[in-house]
């Protein structure tokens, strides 16, 4: 819209437009007004500064907007087209709004807010290395058709409601993450994807006290989460997800999915070697899981129960006597493995369509009886032998039954 050189249109008039487009503000506001081109890179802007990027703009590496001491006050980076140097610095008080053209490497921000819209990308214009971003006690809003490479968050609150963050490879050839939650930080996606080149890699990376809601959009690829919480609503769409606590963590990961579909859910500490796992909470309340591995090798309280969702190829049990449990209270259980003698899974409600292997699977409440799947004949009636709070154990384990409440 603006990708204009200046000359063409009177500066007053351009100024004029700017300021209704952000925040409120009025013509006038800012007493130092750069546009470039035609004025030249000022490296660095302080209060009451407002910096405009046009097409054939450039800033150079290391542009600094604000003071690193946090006394700047109404500051403004607008990002029409052009290109932003690597190495960009935001100190508190800055306002960053990219709507075009491309943002370079290393974009550092503490106490800014970031809007990041349009067709811009942040992060470099290599196509397969990432380029992380690390924002600190923020707020980011990423629309539109923005691409994003990485976003390293601490103490801040992410909305997106769309565009694409990519993830990448490092110099190393190994994958960071797409974004990572720290530090209380709070990611809210509303719509958008997370992709990378088609290489699965990116992934979300959830961990200390950091939360992310999926209320929408495609969360493509490998979610893992240490020490964080994620809950998951009714319109997101989430390829995998992985609770793998890490050595240091001391807070149980968390998942709570009130709706929403997620292809592979993997609990507990899948392909991982730590010494230290701390447990993983899972509650499925509604929504499809298509494929789910319960795994409990290490010592910590784990739980994963089954409320109300439908599992829909498999519930994979590996879990031991004194490490963990799955609890099915509702909802449908398509196939249920239990891949350890003295594996723990409970069952107080719902369905299970089948089950095999010789994991241990008891059963409460009041009214049940195993169904042949393919006759759905009676093959017995268990209700006799249930009594209150006390665990009746399925002695045939090998058989294709279903386990229905009353």
């Amino acid at each position: 819209m603006f990708a204009m050189h200046p000359a063409s249109v009177s500066k007053t008039l351009f100024l004029m437009a700017v300021s209704l487009m952000f925040s409120g503000q009025v013509f006038g506001q800012f007493g130092t007004v750069f546009i470039v081109p035609p004025d030249p890179d000022p490296q660095v802007i302080g209060s009451d500064t407002q910096l405009n990027v046009l097409a054939d703009g450039e800033i150079g590496a290391g542009f600094v907007a604000g003071n690193p001491d946090g006394s700047s006050t109404n500051v403004q980076v607008n990002v029409f087209d052009g290109v932003v140097g690597d190495f960009f610095t935001a100190h508190p008080n800055t306002e960053i709004n990219l709507m075009g053209g491309f943002v370079g490497t290393d974009l550092i921000g503490d106490g800014v807010v970031l809007n990041i819209s349009g067709d811009v990308l942040l992060g470099g214009e290599n196509q397969i290395l990432s380029f992380v971003s690390f924002l600190r006690n923020s707020t980011i809003d990423i629309s539109g058709n923005a691409m994003v490479r990485s976003l390293d968050l601490e103490n801040c609150t992410l909305n997106m409601s769309g565009g694409t963050v990519l993830g990448g490879f490092d110099f190393s050839g190994i994958a960071p993450s797409a974004v990572k939650v720290a530090a209380g930080s709070e990611v809210n996606v509303f719509g958008g994807a997370f992709g990378n080149f088609g290489f699965d890699t990116a992934k979300i990376r959830v961990c200390e006290d950091g939360v992310a809601n999926y209320f929408g959009g495609s969360i493509g690829v490998n979610y893992i989460l240490d020490g964080g919480t994620v809950n998951i609503f009714e319109d997101a769409d989430v390829s995998r997800i992985a609770l793998t606590p890490e050595q240091s963590d001391t807070t149980q990961p968390m998942l709570n999915m009130f709706g929403g579909t997620v292809d592979d859910l993997a609990l507990g500490n899948i392909n991982s070697i730590a010494e230290t796992n701390t447990g993983s909470q899972v509650f499925l309340y509604d929504g499809d899981v298509n494929d789910t591995r319960i795994e409990f090798p290490m010592d910590g309280p784990k739980l994963a129960v089954v409320n109300g969702a439908n599992i829909l190829e498999r519930l994979w049990d590996v879990s031991t006597e004194d490490f963990g449990s799955i609890r099915v209270l509702n909802g449908f259980v398509e196939s249920l493995f239990s891949g350890n003698s003295d594996g723990q899974t409970a069952i107080f409600g719902g369905s299970i369509a089948k089950h095999t292997g010789v994991g241990r699977v008891s059963v409460y409440g009041s009214d049940f009886k195993l169904l042949d799947v393919a006759t759905g004949q009676v093959i017995q009636d268990i209700t006799p032998l249930l009594q209150f709070g006390v665990p009746y154990l399925l002695a045939d384990r090998d058989v294709v039954l279903r386990a229905v409440s009353a």
